[in-house]
């Protein structure tokens, strides 16, 4: 590149100017501006908001010194790094600001014919003569008559055929009311899902190959409509295809088009309908929709039907009629007994779940003892009965899951929809797009309440977490068609509780649950768009002489002044803390099993005192949820009291209840006190960060007398052992934590109910009432799950809005938190010192290896673990037996086997890499230890000086 000519230089001299701002009462600076260019990166002014304090400025400044839309901002405060420019002008805690710019922006609004008719009319204005812009009256009346038509007839037809074919076509195609067990019989042979497979790997290839050639910046709309639907629908049909390993895919794939449509209908086609009569016609039309689903499940249920004339209510023998039809399934699948292999038997398999096979002898099956399974053996045919037995079961459950999703949906079209007028203002949008980050919250509750309840819903949690997750993403789907791009990004710069919410993202701990989230996504990302830049160097396209497109660029350039080192190693204690959290769970519900065996052989009176004993050290261990201690609860008192007949199984679980709630009262007051304690000392309450905004929030609303709705969602949403502690560390009072917790009950109940009925009333464990109990088990396990998560929520929304109505108190100065406001200060030379020492870039290739090597095992663990759980843990309830086989959900005598050969495997990974992680921190700590000496001695040597 050529170097400036001194003309030029002389010029670029003359157009730079500084001025001084001042900022009052929050005023906004009305700056819009954009990072561009590479190496370096410059920030230039794109747009000046009329209100703003630049705007004020502009009215009074002279010429020469008014900002102006193309002008080039070079320093703020002293600093010309541009994110450090950038995080200055956005900081509404700055009052005062010292902008340097270069005037590069054309003035012709200043000076010439265009400023001279702004002053006559300006000037006209002062004489009281009015004027109408005619722009701004074509806006007003397009903003006057948006969205007031009503809808047609061909519209309402158009929202009714869009609800109905899903609905339809799922209890036609994949229910049992229909052809559902034929569809699953024709797309069953391995042939089909090979071929989804590669339908799938077709789509990832499409998609992946249109983000590198810039696919979307085709000229031809009609091109990238037809590319675009190829890319989904390739995908679409791979999945539909694949139904023998995702057994749901035809069912969710279906149901997923109606709120995807509906939002572009609304954003597009009917963008003039009525925001009211679109979102009521499109609600009641799903409520609709539900209400036939629901109709034919139950018609289908409850009438009688067939030969034999019987309904196919859950029992037996809907089971055996179910199982009948999919015998063609059956028989596709091969197991193996011994050196032999022969096709799945229901009955013999799936029912009986014997040890040894079979021989035909003229034509009845004649037991083989000597023909007996190995323990891999019975676990395949463990797995391969459930993975038919799940076809079947969602073929008689499709009606009843089609009807819970319309209702889910047509809820979700009447709150987004009715209560709000006719125009979508930014007060509404921010309403929505909180409650989508509500449903984000709710993504990681859904992993500890499934955690919770994996004991008594073993199958059920791995339909749970994908379930939230599927929900999670139609929601955002929807909002995303309906409300548009340009409105998103428009409401998060104007929303203060955004804007608040980003200042958190710059925490070293944020940024590490980030990455932890991306896991193996990022490095996959930065490959595809090296490619692209490549692709778009190669067709000129770009002539950027940079590795990644220049938007990654300028996110890498930001990302490199990120603490790195810092982020890594929080992003192993996270780790950490989740598979502590998920094993300890696991194992809860084997020591609670092997106690359960020992309490049939004691007194009642003194199970309830050991239960109470068991309990209470449980509730002290911090891994230990509640829910499973009240399951334990429900199990031991009703089985007891199935013996007892003064007692009962129904007075065996009103025992469970008082026993319950009262063990976690003290419970409860146990942990509050290990706060009180805790609290004393600065160190823990400056890590728990009492002086900051979120934590004084929490505190405001525990602080609240009675049974206050936002105090009741923390204390019972929130995790048992934490939220106890940190009332104590907070002193909010042991009485009022104690009301405020007695609605725990309704979480409480739900939970020993589910522990009753996986024992049951029924003492025959083949009578086919047994199944209908489990069941029941199943759904109180959900509901007690559904009562915490709707608390969790709760909490959630009631603290970020008392951050956002209560802000400006909240920061306020405290005289009692200025003990740690002080150590805090002192501690800042130690952690500076510390982050110098372990900047990445400083540190050895050996520290490097450790951090990087922990971390990588780290993340490739906690996927496993989470994500891959029937590989690593074998299935066990706390109704289950250690003794019994695996294939009867034991541990077959062995409590270890809990965990599979592979599930061994990546827990000793985790060990390695924890192990790597203590030896990186322990030379971390000494480097820190060095720098902060050194910069001593050297502070010291200055003053000799």
């Amino acid at each position: 590149m050529a170097a400036p000519t001194n003309d030029t230089t002389k010029w670029m001299e003359a157009e730079e100017k500084k001025i001084n701002l001042e900022r009052t009462d929050q005023e906004k600076l009305g700056l819009c501006y954009r990072v561009a260019g590479v190496r370096p990166v410059q920030v230039y002014i794109t747009g000046i908001k009329a209100g703003g304090l630049i705007d004020a400025w502009n009215w009074d400044a002279h010429e020469d010194l008014t900002l102006c839309v193309g002008d080039q901002i070079l320093e703020v405060n002293g600093i010309s790094a541009p994110h450090g420019m950038i995080e200055q002008l956005v900081n509404m805690e700055i009052s005062q600001f010292e902008i340097r710019f270069r005037r590069a922006g054309p003035r012709w609004h200043l000076q010439g014919t265009v400023a001279e008719a702004m002053d006559r009319v300006a000037e006209s204005l002062d004489k009281g003569m009015s004027f109408q812009m005619q722009t701004n009256k074509v806006v007003e009346d397009q903003n006057q008559t948006e969205d007031i038509y009503p809808m047609t007839t061909t519209q309402r037809s158009a929202v009714i055929a869009l609800v109905f074919l899903p609905t339809i076509l799922n209890l036609v195609l994949f229910s049992a009311v229909g052809s559902g067990i034929e569809f699953y019989t024709t797309l069953f042979p391995e042939t089909f899902n090979w071929l989804g497979n590669c339908m799938v790997a077709a789509s990832a290839g499409g998609a992946m190959t249109a983000f590198v050639m810039d696919f979307h910046r085709h000229p031809s709309g009609k091109t990238k409509g037809v590319g675009f639907a190829a890319i989904v629908y390739f995908f679409v049909v791979g999945m539909i295809l694949k139904c023998r390993v995702y057994a749901t895919a035809p069912q969710a794939i279906t149901l997923f088009h109606i709120p995807l449509v509906l939002g572009w209908m609304r954003r597009d086609a009917m963008k003039n309908v009525s925001r009211r009569s679109f979102f009521i016609f499109s609600g009641s039309t799903l409520l609709l929709s539900a209400l036939f689903a629901g109709g034919v499940f139950c018609l289908y249920v409850f009438a009688e039907q067939g030969e034999d004339s019987t309904s196919r209510k859950w029992n037996k023998q809907t089971q055996a009629i179910l199982a009948e039809s999919c015998k063609p399934i059956y028989d596709q699948l091969m197991i193996k007994v011994g050196s032999t292999e022969r096709p799945l038997d229901y009955d013999w398999d799936c029912v009986q779940k014997k040890t040894y096979d079979y021989t035909i002898r003229m034509g009845a099956r004649v037991a083989a003892p000597d023909k007996t399974f190995s323990s891999q053996q019975l676990a395949d045919q463990s797995v391969a009965c459930v993975q038919v037995q799940s076809i079947w079961f969602l073929a008689w459950a499709t009606p009843l899951g089609v009807a819970v999703a319309n209702f889910f949906l047509s809820c979700l079209m009447f709150i987004n929809g009715v209560g709000k007028g006719q125009h979508m203002d930014r007060h509404y949008l921010e309403k929505v797009l909180k409650r989508a980050f509500l449903f984000l919250l709710a993504i990681f509750a859904v992993l500890y309440v499934s955690s919770s309840i994996a004991g008594a819903a073993a199958t059920a949690i791995y339909v749970l977490a994908p379930m939230m997750g599927a929900s999670f993403l139609l929601i955002f789907a929807w909002a995303y068609t309906e409300i548009g791009h340009f409105n998103i990004a428009d409401t998060l710069k104007g929303s203060k509780f955004f804007q608040t919410l980003l200042k958190f993202t710059t925490s070293d701990w944020v940024r590490a649950c980030l990455l932890l989230g991306a896991n193996v996504l990022t490095p996959a990302f930065l490959l595809l768009d090296y490619l692209r830049q490549k692709a778009r160097v190669a067709t000129k396209r770009t002539n950027a002489p940079t590795t990644f497109t220049i938007a990654i660029e300028e996110l890498l350039v930001l990302a490199r002044k990120w603490r790195w080192s810092s982020i890594l190693m929080k992003v192993n204690w996270i780790v950490t803390v989740m598979v502590v959290l998920f094993l300890g769970s696991r194992w809860t519900y084997v020591g609670l099993s092997v106690l359960n065996d020992q309490f049939e052989l004691v007194d009642f009176w003194v199970v309830c005192v050991l239960f109470f004993l068991v309990g209470f050290i449980m509730f002290m261990l911090p891994p230990i949820p509640g829910i499973p201690v009240y399951i334990f609860g429900g199990m031991i008192f009703a089985l007891r009291g199935r013996t007892m007949p003064d007692l009962g199984f129904w007075g065996g679980i009103g025992v469970a209840c008082i026993m319950s709630l009262v063990l976690k009262m003290v419970a409860l007051c146990g942990q509050y006190y290990i706060g009180v304690c805790a609290g004393q000392s600065l160190r823990v309450q400056q890590f728990l960060g009492v002086d900051k905004e979120g934590m004084r929030a929490i505190e405001k609303l525990l602080k609240q007398p009675g049974l206050s709705l936002p105090k009741v969602a923390i204390l019972v949403g929130g995790p048992d052992w934490p939220t106890s502690v940190i009332c104590g560390i907070l002193q909010n009072g042991v009485a009022q934590c104690l009301i405020g917790t007695l609605p725990i009950v309704f979480c409480l109940a739900p939970c020993v109910l589910s522990g009753a009925f996986l024992v049951s009333p029924i003492t025959d464990k083949n009578s086919s009432e047994k199944t209908s109990w489990n069941t029941l088990a199943t759904v109180t396990a959900l509901v007690s799950g559904g009562v915490q998560l709707v608390a969790m929520m709760l909490a959630a929304y009631y603290i970020e809005e008392t951050l956002v109505k209560h802000g400006d108190e909240l920061r306020a100065y405290r005289e009692e938190h200025r003990p740690i406001m002080e150590l805090t200060a002192r501690e800042a030379a130690s952690v500076d010192a510390f982050h110098y020492a372990t900047n990445f870039a400083r540190l050895s290739c050996f520290m490097k290896w450790l951090l990087l090597s922990s971390v990588g095992l780290m993340l490739i663990t906690a996927f496993m673990l989470f994500f891959l759980p029937g590989s690593c843990f074998r299935t066990f309830t706390i109704s289950s037996r250690v003794a019994d086989p695996w294939a009867q959900e034991g541990l077959n005598n062995d409590a270890s086997s809990l965990l599979t050969t592979f599930g061994w495997a990546v827990l000793g990974a985790w060990g390695f890499a924890f192990i790597l992680h203590l030896m990186f921190g322990y030379l971390a700590a000494g480097l820190g230890r060095k720098a902060y000496q050194d910069r001593i001695a050297a502070a010291k040597s200055a003053e000799v000086f």
